[in-house]
C-alpha cells in the first residue's frame, strides 16, 4: 500500500511517502510561512525522488485542522485536486486525534495498566485560545469522547482542574500557558508524518471493512473565523 501523507496545520510543513507501513521519505519545512508555495513542490520532489507519480498512489492522507484558515484550505485543496484528477481516495485526520494516536503507538505500549486511560489533547490556536479534544484508550482501542473544539485557556484550565486526564500538548508554547495551573500528568508531542499516514490507513481500512468507503469526506475543521485585515 502506497500512501502520500501531508500536514500543514502547524508552523512546520510535513510531507511523507509511506509504503507498507514504513516511511520511505519525508520532507519538512519549519519557516511557518511558505506552506501554500511549497506544498506541491515538496510533494512532487518526493514523488520524483522515489520514481513514483500520483497514479501510483493507493491513498492520500491529509490533516484537516483544527488550524489556521489558510493552512487548512491549502492542504485540502491539494488533496481534492489529487482526488478529482487521479481518482485517489483521500482520508482526513484532525490534529487532535493524530496526537492521541501518536501517543498510543509510541508511548502507551511501554506503560502498564492503561486500560480506560483518558486523554485530553491541547493544540495551540491563536492568542489566548486553544483547540482541544478528549479521547479514551479502552480495550486496546482509541475512542473519541469529544470532538475538537476551541476554548479560552483560562476556561479550559477550570475544566482540567476537575479531571484526571493525561494532557497531551502539541508544542511547548501551548504548555507554557498551563505551567503551575494544572496538576495533571503532561506529555508534549510534535507532528509526525508517519503517524499521520498510519492513522489514515487505519481509518481507511475500517471504512473498507464496514463497506463504507463511499463515506470519505474531505471537509475542514476551522473552528476559528479567518482573520482578514482591512486595507487602510
Amino acid at each position: 500500500m502506497l500512501t502520500l501523507a501531508f500536514e500543514c496545520s502547524a508552523l512546520n510543513l510535513l510531507v511523507g511517502i509511506i509504503r507498507d507501513n514504513k516511511l520511505i521519505q519525508q520532507s519538512e519545512i519549519n519557516d511557518g510561512f511558505s506552506h501554500s508555495e511549497m506544498l506541491i513542490v515538496k510533494i512532487e520532489e518526493i514523488l520524483k525522488n522515489q520514481q513514483i507519480w500520483y497514479q501510483d498512489l493507493d491513498l492520500v492522507v491529509v490533516s484537516n485542522g483544527p488550524s489556521s484558515f489558510t493552512a487548512t484550505r491549502v492542504a485540502l485543496s491539494v488533496a481534492k485536486m489529487i482526488n478529482i484528477s487521479c481518482q485517489k481516495p483521500v482520508v482526513t485526520v484532525n490534529k487532535c486525534e493524530l496526537l492521541a494516536f501518536f501517543y498510543k503507538i509510541n508511548l502507551l505500549s511501554s506503560k502498564n495498566n492503561n486500560n480506560n486511560l483518558k486523554l485530553t489533547v491541547i493544540v495551540n490556536a491563536c492568542g489566548n485560545e486553544v483547540f482541544f479534544a478528549r479521547y479514551c484508550y479502552k480495550d486496546m482501542q482509541l475512542k473519541c469522547l469529544s470532538e475538537p473544539d476551541v476554548s479560552m485557556i483560562d476556561d479550559l484550565i477550570k475544566q482540567l482542574n476537575f479531571s484526571q486526564d493525561l494532557i497531551i500538548f502539541d508544542q511547548q508554547l501551548s504548555y507554557d500557558h498551563f505551567i503551575n495551573k494544572i496538576s495533571n500528568q503532561v506529555v508534549i508531542l510534535q507532528n509526525d508524518v508517519l503517524s499521520l499516514g498510519l492513522l489514515g490507513l487505519e481509518k481507511y481500512h475500517n471504512l473498507l471493512k464496514n463497506n463504507a468507503s463511499n463515506q470519505l469526506n474531505i471537509s475542514p475543521i476551522y473552528l476559528l473565523e479567518p482573520r482578514i485585515s482591512k486595507r487602510k
